[in-house]
């Protein structure tokens, strides 16, 4: 790993353990009870989160982008710094940046072949449940994550990570202390009807604890 690099890693360390963001007061949002319910994994990559969900649970008509690789058995969504995210091996700049100020963000959506834990380790995913209802409205957030052309078109900017995956455009501003992929990982998730916090999600580390905790609260535990 890169020298400059190990030094920015340590900075946010201690940036996030004094600026964890503006104290917010959040309305309860207890789970939804009853009805079938649908699995959405969160998954640790690093200092960033994602969401995975089935692509049969998905409803085309809320989400149309999802088709945009055809059939997929999973699909996993991640929100983060437009440069920094993309980049195969990212600038010294393209790190400090985010740090320093709010800069323009990028969704990575990519289709998966394979569950989550399988492709990524078990110890790297956390599998929570949601209603059919809570699933609609996380497809929902993802949908309106996407920044768009003047034609109201997804606007891409480059490959993904995987074959099937391309990185968009998004809506929203990356700040890596005070809005960055943990907290829209919270925040994707209370929009499910999750009782995530995402103002003590400054970390990955902070959000899979969260997560780890409400699944251990749900049914069937």
């Amino acid at each position: 790993m890169a020298g400059w690099l190990v030094w920015l890693l340590v900075l946010l360390a201690l940036g996030a353990s004094g600026c964890a963001g503006p104290v917010v007061s959040l309305p309860p949002a207890p789970e939804d009870a009853g009805g079938p319910r649908r699995d959405v994994w969160v998954v640790r990559h690093s200092w960033h989160t994602s969401l995975v969900v089935r692509g049969a649970d998905v409803d085309a008509s809320v989400w149309p982008e999802s088709q945009d690789f055809g059939a997929a058995a999973y699909l996993e969504v991640g929100w983060g710094d437009r440069d920094f995210y993309p980049a195969p091996v990212p600038s010294f700049w393209d790190a400090i940046d985010p740090v320093i100020r709010a800069t323009p963000a990028a969704l990575h959506v990519g289709a998966l072949d394979t569950g989550p834990a399988e492709l990524f380790g078990a110890e790297r995913v956390v599998r929570l449940t949601v209603t059919t209802d809570g699933l609609e409205r996380l497809v929902r957030f993802f949908h309106v994550h996407y920044a768009r052309d003047g034609g109201g078109r997804p606007i891409r900017i480059g490959a993904g990570y995987y074959p099937r995956s391309a990185f968009y455009l998004a809506e929203g501003r990356y700040h890596a202390l005070t809005y960055n992929s943990n907290h829209w990982t919270a925040s994707a998730l209370r929009a499910a009807g999750l009782p995530t916090d995402p103002t003590a999600t400054g970390t990955a580390g902070a959000m899979m604890r969260q997560a780890a905790q409400i699944a251990a609260r749900q049914p069937g535990r």
